[in-house]
């Protein structure tokens, strides 16, 4: 049996945006826009795609202050004065945010391969992002021919189950641990 990481060894470690979608109320821009205000002083994958996004589409990521990493559950910082959070949606509940409207959303990303962020300003909610990270082509080769073997190929991940259940599917391997 061999295991293997998820994150840039089946993946290619460089999520894309794919999913932007803002609440009711909010548009894409505005939800985009504040997310990458944040996001800009991170050195994080998805905060990279994140602003990335946002300058295909030509909006400003600058004017963030007090920018705070919150390990393993998002970002944070002043964007027009209002505290902007990006990140998980148990960080945000955690927060005080209701992120009930928004679940089955996020688990129905999940089970297809992509990971989601929520985005906050205050008190409210503005919308998600989701991402998706491609599977290495080596990585499809080299577990058909460790099958091929006989050999039994698993996964391991720090993502949401759903998340690291949805790439193993497309690989045709168990995962093992995820979360």
């Amino acid at each position: 049996t061999v295991f293997f990481d998820k994150t840039g060894t089946l993946t290619n470690g460089a999520p894309q945006l794919v999913v932007v979608e803002p609440v009711a109320g909010i548009d894409e821009d505005e939800l985009l826009r504040s997310a990458a205000a944040v996001e800009l002083g991170s050195e994080h994958p998805f905060a990279r795609a994140i602003v990335a996004a946002a300058r295909v589409r030509g909006l400003a990521c600058e004017g963030a202050q007090g920018f705070a990493a919150v390990p393993a559950r998002g970002a944070m910082a002043r964007v027009d004065g209002a505290l902007v959070r990006v990140g998980r949606a148990e960080w945000l509940a955690d927060e005080g945010l209701d992120v009930v409207a928004l679940a089955a959303r996020i688990d129905t990303l999940a089970e297809a391969g992509r990971s989601a962020l929520l985005v906050a300003r205050g008190d409210r909610l503005l919308g998600l992002l989701a991402f998706a990270d491609t599977l290495r082509e080596e990585a499809v080769r080299v577990v058909q021919q460790l099958r091929a073997l006989g050999v039994r190929v698993g996964m391991l991940s720090g993502d949401r189950a759903g998340v690291a259940h949805g790439i193993a599917a497309e690989l045709g391997i168990a995962t093992v641990a995820a979360e």
